[in-house]
């Protein structure tokens, strides 16, 4: 019985183990999600100042702001080709890892960790069962071995007083008829 319900722990564990990369996989989306909002709310905010930037340049005088929005162009295209690049990255990090965690059929694998635990469960209930009758056949045999040995004790008390009464009797006869030896001679 101890060997089934080790077997049934150790496939719990094995599935538990397969789902490890899964939650692995959760955990670092959870980063991932972190880091595309975080890069998302500094895109904004680069956005923002180059807008106002922008909004500087075109304050200026026409002439002088071409030449000063082209540098400025190519500078932001820069930049911003770095944050999308990065952005784009983490993205597809995420697909991957949603593409995983469909392929994964987690609910399936709980469905059957779920059964398994049952099944280990209603083992350890019947096996509880088995040790409680155990237990009382246990009790019950000490019960008749502890009377046996007191009525053993009652009866090995009885035989020693009667193996005296009998000791006593032969040592009597043996003094009589030595007695009897004496008196003869």
């Amino acid at each position: 019985m101890a060997t089934r319900t080790e077997q049934m722990l150790d496939d719990f564990r094995a599935e538990l183990n397969k789902l490890m990369p899964a939650v692995g996989l959760v955990d670092e989306m959870t980063g991932y999600v972190e880091l595309v909002r975080g890069k998302a709310d500094a895109i904004q905010k680069e956005a923002e100042r180059i807008l106002k930037e922008a909004e500087v340049i075109t304050k200026k005088d026409i002439t002088q702001s071409r030449g000063d929005l082209e540098d400025f162009k190519d500078k932001k295209e820069k930049e911003i080709q770095t944050l999308l690049k990065g952005l784009s990255e983490t993205v597809e990090e995420l697909n991957r890892l949603t593409l995983f965690l469909k392929n994964a059929d987690i609910s399936g694998k709980l469905g059957s960790i779920e059964l398994r635990i049952d099944n280990l469960n209603t083992s350890l209930q019947s096996f509880h069962s088995r040790l409680d009758a155990l237990e009382r056949v246990v009790r019950d045999e000490n019960a008749k071995v502890v009377k046996e040995v007191v009525d053993l004790g009652g009866r090995l008390n009885s035989m020693k007083t009667t193996t005296i009464i009998l000791s006593s009797v032969q040592l009597a006869v043996l003094i009589g008829l030595f007695v009897w030896l004496l008196v003869k001679s």
